[in-house]
This record gives structure tokens, C-alpha cells and sequence, in this order.
């Protein structure tokens, strides 16, 4: 039987079920024939495909629920934490204003990855999504870092460099035409994400940022630039 319907059927404590599901969801690439790649998934080329056993599943999840276990042993001496299954476009909604004392993320980058089709499998076989509206649902609520949203959005410009590197990207011959309007509807989610962030720091409050440059038509996105330009412009 399918270890996913067993761990469904399961009558045991609801967290308890959770972790077996997330260790089960943990093992799906390496268990089958496809990995991900890029901006979604691709065949294995180069490792030849086999037939998986319930010995070879049985090994992979008793080794990532032992991990799990290890973690959960080291987690206890660190404090509780709260996990909010929200957007941090919606971060207010979760986070009184003035509480956090500092905040530390990597943001996806503005390189068309979509991540709802990388994670697809995990989406998928962990019932995260039942259809393809939820699918798309998922994909018009996430940052608007890739193509397959909603950009049929008007936003006002709130970066002069953004603006003119997008005056200079319309030149261009891209692979796409829509690129110009990611860009800018990603920076636009990005300076939401700052005021919510901003929103939510006490006076002595840090943020760091990972992120990342991109480049379009030969034209260089400078995200550590464009976003810092804006922070200071409307922050500091």
C-alpha cells in the first residue's frame, strides 16, 4: 500500500501524523526518477531508472525520521517557535507593529523560477493542492518572481532606477514580452514586503536581506540596489 495513504489513515496524534507526512514529503525526489532542475522538474538522464522497493523506501524514511528526532532533541534548549502558514505580503495580519526585534530572509529572486512548479511533487502527492486551480491559486498568491501569475496588475512606479531600466528593457528583444512586467510588479511585492517588515520592528529593530541580481536584454537588475534605494527613501 501506498505509505502516504498509511500515514493518511493513521489514527495517531495530529502533530505526530504531520512529521511522518513532512519525512515521507522529504524523501519523494530521491525515491523517484525525476529532480529538480532550474524552473521545474526533469528525468534523472543520467542515473538509470530502477524499480523503487518498500525496503528502499523503508531505509530512506526510518533515516529522516531519525533526523527529525535529532533536530527535535536539539530544539528544545532553543525556545518555542510559531509558524504562520501566511504571505508576507499579509505580515501585519500575523505581527503586532513594533514586536520584532530583527528579521533575517532570502526572498525569491527575480529570475522567473516558479516555485509552485519546482515543488510540484510535494504539492501534489502531499494534497496540498487537488487541482490545477488550486495551482494556480497558490501561484497568483506567491511573489510575483516568475510568469505564470496574475500580471494583469497596474502599479505605480516607486523607483526612478527601476523605472529607467525598464524604459531601457523595452528596447530589448526578450524571450518573453511579459519580462517588463514581472520586474516590475516583483519590485513592487518587495516594497510591500519592506513596509510590512518595516510595520513590525521596534525602534532598534535590524532586517537582512539575501537576495539576488538578475540581468534581462543585457541589462542588469541590481536588487541590492533598487530595494536599499528604496528603504532609505522611505524608512530612514
Amino acid at each position: 500500500m501506498n505509505i502516504g495513504v498509511l500515514i493518511d489513515n493513521s489514527n495517531g496524534d495530529d502533530k505526530i501524523v504531520n512529521l511522518l507526512k513532512l519525512g515521507w514529503l522529504a524523501c519523494l525526489e530521491a525515491l523517484c526518477n525525476y529532480r529538480k532542475a532550474g524552473n521545474g522538474l526533469k528525468i534523472k538522464k543520467y542515473v538509470k531508472p530502477r524499480t523503487i522497493t518498500i525496503d528502499d523506501a523503508r531505509v530512506m524514511l526510518l533515516e529522516e525520521y531519525q533526523n527529525i528526532y535529532i533536530d527535535l532533541l536539539k530544539s528544545k534548549s532553543r525556545g518555542d517557535s510559531v509558524l504562520y502558514n501566511e504571505s508576507c505580503l499579509n505580515m501585519s495580519n500575523r505581527i503586532s507593529a513594533n514586536s520584532v526585534e530583527g528579521i533575517i530572509f532570502s526572498p525569491p529572486y527575480a529570475n522567473c523560477f516558479d516555485y509552485t512548479e519546482i515543488y510540484k511533487l510535494e504539492l501534489w502527492f502531499g494534497k496540498f493542492v487537488s487541482e490545477y486551480s488550486d495551482l494556480k491559486k497558490l501561484r497568483n498568491n506567491s511573489l510575483r518572481s516568475h510568469l505564470n501569475g496574475d500580471l494583469n496588475v497596474e502599479v505605480e512606479s516607486k523607483s526612478g532606477v527601476l523605472t529607467d531600466l525598464l524604459i531601457e528593457l523595452q528596447k530589448k528583444e526578450l524571450w518573453d514580452k511579459r519580462i517588463p512586467k514581472m520586474l516590475q510588479l516583483y519590485y513592487d511585492d518587495m516594497f510591500r514586503v519592506l513596509d510590512e517588515s518595516y510595520k513590525a520592528l521596534n525602534d532598534k529593530g535590524f532586517c537582512c536581506i539575501v537576495v539576488g541580481n538578475s540581468a534581462y536584454g543585457g541589462i542588469v537588475f541590481p536588487a541590492d540596489l533598487i530595494l536599499s534605494e528604496y528603504a532609505e527613501k522611505n524608512r530612514l
